[in-house]
């Protein structure tokens, strides 16, 4: 059973920018994997961030609490124009999510998925022709906190508990998604 023991509000930051470091935390297709347990109700319109990486509008994926429900997203342009995918999660109880964005080396095409325990619950194929980028960028990792903007402080921080968080270059597939998730049941 996990513990209560690790709080969210921690902030990482990538150490070079991403076109100049291998491996970075924004290649062109990623999969986020991490353990998540909200403790406060969100009243209805209200949003918390548990991951975000960029600053929202500006080349960023993301994981959104929205009330029930947990959000998977990325900003496709700098229109702050955004594809999501969600499904509800239980208040209160840890829960394994995995987030998934692949995009097409043309940028022309790019799927979003979304696992909650091990199993899909939601995706999404976008076209496009031309979506954002994130490489070559220099924004933090936020864990537990959003900063909306260069010129704004933090806002929207996660009422809750993260564990084990995890970047993957590349996707996992549905096996490896059930595979992670059954690691932690053993």
């Amino acid at each position: 059973a996990r513990g209560d023991d690790f709080k969210a509000n921690v902030e990482v930051v990538s150490d070079a920018p991403d076109y100049a470091t291998a491996g970075t935390l924004s290649p062109d297709s990623v999969s986020v994997a991490l353990w998540i347990k909200g403790t406060v109700q969100l009243p209805p319109g209200l949003s918390s961030y548990p991951l975000l990486r960029g600053v929202k509008c500006l080349a960023a994926y993301y994981f959104d609490r929205r009330g029930d429900r947990l959000v998977w997203g990325f900003s496709t342009n700098l229109s702050c124009t955004t594809a999501e995918v969600s499904a509800s999660i239980a208040p209160d109880q840890w829960q394994h999510v995995v987030g998934t964005l692949e995009r097409s080396a043309d940028m022309a095409q790019a799927q979003l998925r979304l696992y909650v325990n091990g199993v899909p619950a939601d995706s999404l194929i976008l076209k496009s022709g031309s979506f954002w980028q994130t490489g070559g960028h220099q924004y933090p990792l936020m864990m537990g906190r959003n900063r909306e903007s260069a010129a704004t402080e933090y806002t929207n921080s996660f009422g809750g508990y993260l564990d084990d968080v995890r970047i993957y270059e590349g996707i996992l597939s549905a096996e490896q998604v059930a595979e992670l998730h059954a690691s932690y049941s053993n």
